[in-house]
């Protein structure tokens, strides 16, 4: 999680314009051995709660289920039209 935080930080985020970096893993279920995994890198403070445990303000801070479900998808095309597409002929001209 830290290597994806620090991605953005240094090649998107601009401090000037976007509030710190938050990363979000999404699991279909709570599994304490992905979450340890998942954030045993991390230096920085972590909290972790279920979405429907979350305050009315939290939740309208962070993207809807269904914004993360469209890039989810959106991300899964994208990944799955890679992989279907033959390899550029090396050497060609």
């Amino acid at each position: 999680m830290g290597t994806y935080v620090a991605m953005v930080d240094g090649e998107i985020r601009k401090p000037d314009l976007h509030a710190q970096t938050v990363g979000i893993l999404l699991c279909t279920e709570r599994n304490d051995a992905t979450l340890d995994y998942a954030l045993a890198s991390t230096a920085s403070p972590v909290a972790v709660a279920l979405y429907e445990g979350l305050t009315p303000e939290e939740r309208a801070a962070l993207p809807s289920p269904g914004e993360l479900e469209t890039v989810i998808e959106e991300e899964i095309q994208v990944q799955e039209s890679l992989i279907a597409a033959p390899p550029a002929a090396a050497g060609m001209r």
